[in-house]
């Protein structure tokens, strides 16, 4: 049986060495990471690296081909999954709670309006939460699972032990389609777009150049928008399950933030690589309080994080980068660099 207190019995952040001594409780068990874009990958391969730096035992879980053990664990990765925005949540009810399910856990979560997902964990769920308000809303609506507050799984990542570009092995024959998407990916013209997309996000200000990472989908924050932004984050979205390639896919979100030296974001993860990295950041929250819910357990006290409330004017460097970014100019100036572009490779090409 999984030892773990009840939240009415403690409300503190569970450190590492409880959450290895749970997991090893469940070995061997199935991991299934949280699909999803860059952000999720580097969830994906901290939690592998984790695993690994724990003696940890696991097999992979795929809800397309699950287990045909009588009985198994399972653990679900973290994210930001299981809100009301993506839909979809019948899928994970099913899998996560199948009565073959003897223990699952969660791992660190957010969590908001998924009422019938919260509902359907019981006594064999263990669910960590990665902000206070997930908590709170889970506590609200179950009594019978265990959860518990506990740091994203992306805080784990060891930069330093990504495999850099340069260490890509040639496809194999046997790879399958998502493999080879991935090789397409980081061998091929989308590397180098993607640098002069985060180049066009970025602004020199003084000595320090300035990067708007923002989001522009449902989560986005109602205080940032800009044709000039950019969202690395999505370069790639998949299942996040560990091929040749996943490892640098992580790798490749690092080395596009090295290129700056302030990051101002709305992507929790962008947030976390950039810190990672040494950058100083400057984190706006999204749409349900994500980012700073991480941020109050997780991040504050950072001397290189800073969260921008919401209502409270951003220190004035900031703002003066956020007017460059969006002046007329700036138009004018990409469109004449695309042309001169499209002019030389037309030359080149004769």
């Amino acid at each position: 049986m999984v030892k773990v207190k009840k939240i009415d019995e403690c409300n503190e952040v569970v450190g590492p060495g409880e959450l290895v001594e749970t997991l090893h409780e469940l070995c061997p068990f199935y991991y299934w990471p949280n699909d999803g874009n860059l952000g999720d990958y580097l969830i994906a391969e901290a939690t592998r690296q984790f695993f690994r730096r724990n003696h940890l035992t696991w097999k992979e879980y795929s809800p397309e081909e699950p287990p045909s053990d009588d009985s198994y664990h399972l653990v679900y990765g973290g994210g930001g999954r299981f809100v009301s925005h993506w839909g979809g949540i019948e899928l994970f009810e099913a899998h996560l709670s199948n009565p073959r399910v003897r223990r699952c856990v969660v791992l660190p979560h957010s969590i908001q309006g998924v009422d019938s997902l919260v509902k359907s964990f019981d006594s064999r769920h263990v669910v960590f939460c990665r902000e206070q308000k997930s908590l709170a809303y889970c506590c609200s609506l179950n009594s019978r699972a265990a959860f518990r507050l506990a740091h994203d799984m992306g805080l784990c990542l060891q930069v330093a032990d990504l495999p850099g570009l340069d260490s890509i092995a040639p496809v194999g024959n046997d790879a399958d389609e998502e493999s080879r998407l991935q090789y397409e990916l980081l061998t091929g013209g989308a590397v180098a777009h993607a640098r002069y997309r985060m180049t066009r996000a970025t602004i020199q200000n003084a000595a320090r150049r300035f990067s708007f990472v923002l989001r522009s989908d449902k989560e986005k924050s109602i205080r940032a928008e800009s044709e000039w932004a950019y969202d690395v984050s999505i370069l790639y979205s998949a299942s996040c399950r560990e091929t040749a390639y996943s490892a640098q896919l992580v790798y490749l979100m690092a080395d596009i933030l090295r290129s700056t030296d302030v990051v101002v974001t709305d992507r929790l993860h962008v947030a976390i690589m950039a810190m990672h990295v040494g950058k100083e950041v400057y984190m706006l929250d999204n749409d349900y309080g994500k980012l700073s819910g991480v941020y109050e357990l997780s991040l504050k006290g950072r001397a290189n994080v800073h969260l921008l409330p919401p209502g409270e004017p951003w220190p004035v460097e900031l703002q003066r980068a956020w007017a460059k970014l969006n002046s007329p100019w700036r138009n004018g100036y990409f469109a004449a660099r695309a042309m001169a572009g499209r002019i030389l490779r037309k030359i080149k090409g004769k």
